[in-house]
């Protein structure tokens, strides 16, 4: 999936320059590009993205203003203006002026590639991989509004909007997707990929495993309230996580011999897929493990 993100440019004049002629030629481009398909429309026949592309890059060998611009500015150009004839219709399209088309520059960020970039690290690296269970959805949940009791109708500042820009930021991560990339990659390298209960483990010191809110003094510094030790609050919690995953990993599971043939009831393929789906059901997701006490 691509993500889109807005940012604001602090040009030097040279650059700005650059800038405002790589628009004057995207704007260029969409215009011809859209007369183009009206023409076309007009003797009843069709021009898609990709003959304009030829043109496009023919065209390039011709002019030198449309060769000194970016050749992804001016694709990105005709990929927009396909989505847009597609959506809306060739006729409801409108040109772009520069009166009134503010230039704009996208950069996408390939958020599968980072997960799979990411797995691909960790299963090959690692032998045990430890998760939080984090209920996202819970943590980007929206800030309910306050009424000002004082005024009918009225609402007091909740803060929404820091919450707003909170959750973004925990959505951009894709710690699912990260997990899930990892639980793939670990079935070709062997890896075990447990997942724990984050319960206290923020608050829990990894050396004397007391647990006290007060410990946490900050967003970044933990302090234990009760052995004095001080480490980076992420660096505590991620360990008493892995001290959870390595306690869960210990426990002996108990599973059939190796090669060993599951008997089956002679009831017919459906039943038994469905009697296989529900014991999978309840064995994939047991309680999750917490930090082990002495």
């Amino acid at each position: 999936m691509l993500t889109g993100r807005k940012y604001r440019l602090d040009l030097a004049p040279g650059q700005a320059e650059f800038a405002e002629r790589i628009g004057g030629v995207c704007r260029s481009v969409w215009n011809t590009a859209l007369e183009q398909r009206r023409t076309y429309r007009r003797r009843d026949a069709w021009i898609g993205y990709h003959e304009q592309a030829r043109q496009l890059a023919e065209a390039k060998g011709e002019f030198a203003w449309l060769a000194e611009v970016p050749g992804h500015c001016l694709q990105q150009t005709l990929i927009d203006l396909d989505q847009a004839c597609s959506r809306h219709g060739t006729w409801k399209v409108r040109w772009k002026s520069r009166a009134r088309t503010r230039p704009s520059f996208r950069c996408g960020v390939a958020a599968p590639d980072f997960a799979a970039k990411t797995a691909h690290a960790l299963a090959a690296g690692f032998e045990l991989i430890v998760f939080e269970a984090l209920a996202t959805k819970n943590m980007t949940a929206g800030v309910a509004p306050k009424p000002d009791p004082e005024q009918s109708g009225a609402f007091l500042p909740n803060g929404a909007a820091s919450k707003s820009g909170l959750n973004r930021s925990i959505l951009d991560k894709g710690w699912h997707r990260i997990e899930l990339a990892t639980r793939g990659k670990a079935r070709y390298t062997g890896t075990c990929v447990i997942t724990v209960n984050p319960a206290y483990t923020s608050q829990t010191c990894n050396v004397c495993t007391v647990v006290d809110r007060k410990s946490r003094q900050s967003q970044a510094v933990f302090r234990c309230a009760s052995c004095g030790h001080t480490e980076h609050a992420d660096v505590n919690a991620a360990k008493n996580i892995l001290t959870a995953g390595r306690a869960e990993h210990a426990q002996p599971r108990p599973g059939a011999r190796a090669g060993a043939r599951k008997p089956r009831d002679r009831v017919g393929r459906k039943a038994n897929r469905q009697a296989t789906a529900a014991q999978g059901h309840a064995t994939a997701s047991p309680e999750l493990a917490g930090i082990p006490r002495p």
